[in-house]
């Protein structure tokens, strides 16, 4: 496929424009000249844990409270690519199978939910082992420490390649945190959930800046977070965790302050983000009151909080509260008298204020929903966030997370999640890469780096690293998007190759849905990888969409060059796919076409495992590629 096809299909498009290259914009998403909707889904397998409680029974059990804190969709809504929305926007696609979805597509959507989102440190129907995955990532331990002492080991069951492993050995020095992070987020056997919530907590909400912090200090903050979260902690005690870090104490400088003779030599740069950015807390109210009597007293609550530093092994990851340079008596924070011994002492009575104020109580559940899912909220979805929110009397972002995430107004038509561009490259990464063998070879490597985003070196320091918005209207991140499937097609097309010395062969057939007959026929084949990767339903997948795939999956050639050898830069529109009779004879051949993906003939084999390539380098290339959308 030519860098010219591509553009011309892109030139067809605005981004998110409904019916890019479609036919007539009703919806449609079968050709004429092969008018059967698209198959039905099969029926799912039996719940694989059909025990009655609330970890994912079918029948079972009084129904958890999440699924009364927003308006549920109904059972019918709830089908194969709800679930995948869920999948796209809350765990990087997950690394499970299609018939693990279908399951989740059968069950009530408030059990089902139950087993997708978890904080567990594995979660082995989200992220599922396959066959020749021997690291026994899902029986170790998961933390980031933990795996990030497993991959810089000589463990025999150790995936990454010899040359790597001092990569992964991480001190104040040594070792790169987002390596660790990432094949977190990417290995099978462990939790992606966990690892997009961590990620989000660490360089979104309460972010913190590698530039500021050590790789000991972050790589804690992040694991202490994350265990609070699966602890099941009040949102307000994982706040808590964070605000006594090394982590935040080293960002924001107050690891020097002191009050000592009645004053405070201190800064007040943590005082105002820790009500702003962990609360959303802005004193609109009152702001004389807020600046000039909240934060003073506030940053004399953070006093005396000493991070340790040692000339041999650097700073320490955790503070030392003391109480010599912290003030007696109470401190008036939030109109309220904040007592204690110790900033931690403060900390923990502050969190509980904190929480329960109206302007946290307004704003800290629209900015957790707007980071991860929705930026286009309207006033009544914004009023339903909030109803939520505040009904919570424990405020559990487990419980507001899984409500959110089975409610009418995540599905709702009109919701618009931008993708950043780690959103974007683990979304590709994880849905292409089969295996943990493939990732540890970094076959389908993330590439967001060269967008200028890097794990925990946010871009707006602790205002958080690249929004969704921001990538969707970059020209550097489209064009590299586009270069990544035109002049780099080799990315996601070759069927072999040799990494690190490694030899390896795709193999689609392990994954891709198999005709009645037991082949792989290219019109089912085509419509699911339309599915896996962008989750719309078929939407958009109209006539000159799949025209075009399957073309590409049909013959290993464009549609142009099929049409006119000699004139392979034609631009081709959807009129001509619905008006040109040889075009309408040519994609109803090409849909009926099957892939020799399990040959034993390897040519065949190769061939029809790069048209998959081909096919995908279509379809990551689109507009729909930058945003997930509602129903």
């Amino acid at each position: 496929m030519t860098a010219s096809r591509i553009t011309v299909v892109l030139a067809l498009c605005g981004l998110l424009a409904a019916g890019c290259g479609g036919g007539g914009g009703d919806g449609d998403s079968t050709v004429p000249v092969n008018n059967t909707a698209p198959p039905a889904a099969s029926t799912p397998p039996p719940d694989p844990d059909p025990d009655p409680d609330d970890s994912g029974s079918n029948t079972g059990g009084t129904p958890p409270a999440y699924k009364n804190l927003f308006t549920p969709v109904s059972d019918a809504t709830w089908d194969e690519t709800a679930v995948r929305k869920v999948l796209h926007t809350f765990a990087y696609g997950g690394q499970t199978s299609d018939a693990q979805v279908q399951a989740w597509a059968g069950m009530a959507p408030e059990f089902a939910i139950a087993q997708m989102l978890t904080f567990d440190e594995h979660n082995t129907r989200l992220s599922a082992p396959v066959i020749g995955d021997t690291d026994g990532l899902a029986s170790r331990g998961g933390t980031l420490r933990e795996l990030a002492a497993f991959w810089a080991s000589n463990d025999p069951a150790n995936g990454v390649v010899p040359e790597r492993r001092e990569s992964y050995a991480i001190s104040n020095f040594s070792g790169t945190l987002s390596l660790v992070w990432q094949r977190a987020a990417l290995s099978r056997g462990l939790n992606p959930f966990r690892h997009k919530i961590g990620f989000w907590e660490t360089n979104y909400h309460m972010a913190v800046n590698r530039r500021a912090v050590p790789n000991n200090a972050m790589l804690r903050y992040y694991d202490d977070i994350m265990a609070a979260h699966e602890a099941g902690l009040p949102y307000q005690q994982v706040m808590a965790v964070a605000a006594k870090s090394a982590a935040a104490a080293l960002q924001y400088g107050h690891r020097t302050n002191r009050y000592r003779n009645g004053e405070c030599d201190c800064n007040e740069d943590f005082a105002r983000e820790y009500h702003q950015l962990y609360f959303g807390i802005l004193g609109a109210s009152d702001p004389d009151e807020h600046e000039n009597v909240t934060i003073k007293e506030t940053a004399k609550a953070f006093t005396d909080m000493v991070v340790y530093f040692d000339q041999q092994t650097g700073f320490t990851d955790a503070v030392d509260f003391g109480n010599f340079y912290h003030p007696d008596g109470p401190l008036q924070i939030l109109g309220e008298s904040i007592t204690g011994s110790t900033a931690a002492e403060r900390i923990d009575q502050m969190v509980e204020v904190s929480i329960a104020h109206p302007e946290s109580l307004a704003n800290l559940p629209v900015m957790i929903i707007s980071d991860l899912a929705d930026d286009n909220l309207d006033v009544t979805r914004r009023v339903a966030i909030r109803r939520a929110w505040n009904s919570m009397s424990n405020k559990n972002l487990l419980d507001f997370l899984r409500g959110y995430a089975i409610s009418t107004i995540f599905h709702d038509a009109s919701r618009i999640k931008h993708l950043n561009s780690i959103d974007r490259h683990l979304l590709l990464s994880n849905l292409t890469a089969l295996n943990n063998r493939e990732q540890y070879l970094n076959i389908y490597y993330p590439r967001h780096a060269v967008e200028d985003v890097q794990v925990f070196f946010p871009t707006h320091d602790v205002f958080g690293t690249q929004k969704g918005m921001e990538a969707a209207s970059s020209d550097l991140v489209f064009r590299t998007n586009h270069g990544e499937v035109t002049g780099s097609a080799w990315r996601y097309r070759s069927p072999y190759g040799e990494n690190y010395g490694v030899a390896w062969e795709k193999d689609w057939a392990a994954a891709a849905p198999r005709a009645a007959n037991g082949t792989f026929n290219v019109k089912q084949v085509a419509e699911w990888l339309w599915q896996r990767y962008l989750a719309d339903g078929l939407k958009n997948f109209r006539y000159l969409e799949r025209a075009h795939v399957y073309a590409l999956l049909g013959s290993n050639y464009d549609l142009a060059y099929l049409l006119d050898p000699d004139n392979p830069e034609r631009s081709i529109t959807s009129v001509d796919v619905l008006s040109e009779p040889a075009i309408l004879d040519l994609v109803a051949d090409l849909s009926s076409r099957t892939l020799l993906l399990d040959s034993v003939n390897s040519d065949e084999r190769y061939a029809a495992n790069r048209r998959i390539g081909m096919a995908i380098n279509f379809i990551v290339g689109t507009p729909y590629i930058f945003a997930q959308e509602g129903r």
